[in-house]
């Protein structure tokens, strides 16, 4: 589903680099299912990375999704796809 909106994301979400947990960075939704969502982004993300990140609309909380798919589509943007469960 095509969705607009805002969502906050920590760049380096891994158990090893605690201290980039607190570095956050705003994205745009691109679109958004039940089991996953793409946003926008400034960065790049390794395959199996995960995200942690939250959403101005449609869901509450903070949520911690697996990069899937990330494709850069101009000089400074990338639509990451991330799996996660909003059920």
């Amino acid at each position: 589903v095509k969705a607009e909106g805002v969502v906050y994301y920590s760049v380096a979400f891994q158990e090893d680099e605690p201290q980039k947990h607190h570095e956050k960075y705003e994205g745009q939704i691109v679109d958004i299912s039940p089991d996953g969502i793409c946003i926008s982004t400034r960065h790049e993300f390794e395959l199996g990375s995960k995200v942690q990140f939250s959403i101005t609309k449609y869901y509450k909380g903070i949520y911690t999704g697996i990069v899937r798919r990330c494709v850069r589509y101009s000089d400074d943007k990338c639509h990451v796809g991330l799996e996660v469960s909003f059920k």
